[in-house]
């Protein structure tokens, strides 16, 4: 088969596929991974056109129009997560660690909507509802791609917020944190939990 014809064989099979997350092939598997951070160990899903893949050694989208995967600046996120739809989640997604909370259920989401009829005790999963998880799934990746920048300072020192006495947060890479800074934020706030129970 020729790309062009492979390029509409995977994405009219696969909704990752579709929209050209990118694959990995690992291990005998065949792998979505995030857009951005292209990171197996934030999130990964199985490709629906695996067999086509592997068959004809098919692992990117040769032969249609590609989508170029970059990160919006800083300021265009903010302002894109502050408007995005399903707000109750956007606005718990603040952390990396908020961020490994809520892609289970999403993934989970995504699972069931596979099950055949008879394994579903409600309604399936819909179509906007699958699109929607991607979505969320995406902004994620997207926020942590610049987590994984290096530390543009000021480095994180545990202080508190005087308006409501919360440990603040990491503030270098332009409001979203660094990696190292984020694993500090977590060790202090997991040592101020500790005395939590004292009163």
């Amino acid at each position: 088969m020729k790309n062009r014809e492979l390029f509409k064989a995977v994405t009219g099979q696969c909704a990752w596929c579709r929209e050209q997350w990118p694959v990995r092939a690992t291990e005998g598997r065949m792998l979505h991974v995030g857009p951005y951070t292209r990171d197996l160990r934030l999130f990964f899903a199985a490709c629906d056109a695996k067999a086509i893949r592997e068959a004809f050694e098919y692992t990117g989208y040769d032969g249609g129009k590609k989508v170029v995967w970059e990160a919006r600046t800083p300021a265009r996120l903010k302002k894109a997560h502050a408007k995005a739809p399903g707000t109750q989640l956007t606005m718990n997604v603040s952390s990396p660690k908020n961020r490994r909370f809520w892609r289970g259920p999403i993934e989970a989401t995504l699972s069931v909507a596979k099950w055949p009829d008879w394994m579903r005790s409600g309604e399936p999963v819909s179509e906007e509802r699958q699109q929607r998880c991607r979505d969320e799934l995406r902004l994620m990746d997207e926020m942590d791609y610049w987590v994984q920048q290096p530390c543009t300072g000021p480095q994180y020192r545990k202080a508190w917020n005087k308006e409501n006495t919360n440990l603040l947060k990491p503030a270098c890479n332009w409001g979203f944190g660094c990696a190292a800074c984020w694993d500090a934020y977590e060790k202090a706030y997991d040592e101020l939990s500790k005395n939590w129970g004292d009163y």
